[in-house]
């Protein structure tokens, strides 16, 4: 009877493995044949609903598994049945977002008119001009707390490129409005104590 029980368990195990190798060839099937992401694709897969999870370029997709690697380099291999939601962060276009914070006092009609001028000039810049898709737009004012009005702009991009957009865009962005005589502030709630 014991040797019994110790097939029955071992069918058991064995039935579940199976189930789940088939739960990540159909999920591997689904992701290739629906071309959800492809190979060099930045992605981040996540629980559903949450936006944070682990973010990497896909190096290979297979019908069990994907390979990701991230940004500190490390190789990541997921089966394919353990994927949920993805967010594709390289598929035909991106947005760099910039939200910058004034003080609340400061003429806002001058600083849309210089974040305008920066989106111009970034669109005719030859190193930027070529990872945008259109000038930058500023979207005007997206919050106001206790000390600084925060302004945004946005620019699209081609895929991948929203960081290292972004990054120049907020270099140019500080220069301009120091040159009109605008504090760029820190971001609200960042403030020393007083």
């Amino acid at each position: 009877a014991d040797e019994q029980d110790v097939e029955t368990v071992a069918f058991v195990a064995l039935g579940f493995g199976a189930q789940r190798l088939v739960a990540d060839l159909l999920s591997g099937f689904f992701l290739i044949a629906e071309r959800q992401f492809g190979f060099g694709d930045e992605i981040r897969i996540a629980a559903p609903g949450s936006t944070t999870g682990v973010t990497g370029v896909v190096e290979e997709i297979t019908l069990r598994t994907t390979r990701l690697r991230t940004l500190e380099g490390e190789q990541l291999i997921i089966p394919n049945g353990e994927i949920r939601q993805v967010t594709n962060l390289s598929r035909e276009w991106a947005r760099a977002v910039v939200d910058v914070p004034v003080p609340i006092d400061s003429d806002l009609d001058l600083v849309n008119e210089t974040l305008e001028g920066v989106g111009a000039a970034a669109f005719e810049d030859e190193t930027l001009a070529p990872l945008l898709l259109e000038a930058p737009v500023v979207m005007g004012v997206q919050s106001i707390e206790l000390r600084h009005a925060v302004v945004r702009v946005t620019a699209r991009t081609l895929p991948g490129k929203q960081f290292k957009v972004g990054r120049a865009l907020r270099t140019l962005i500080v220069v301009a409005l120091r040159r009109e005589g605008v504090e760029v502030g820190s971001p609200p709630g960042t403030e020393a104590p007083t």
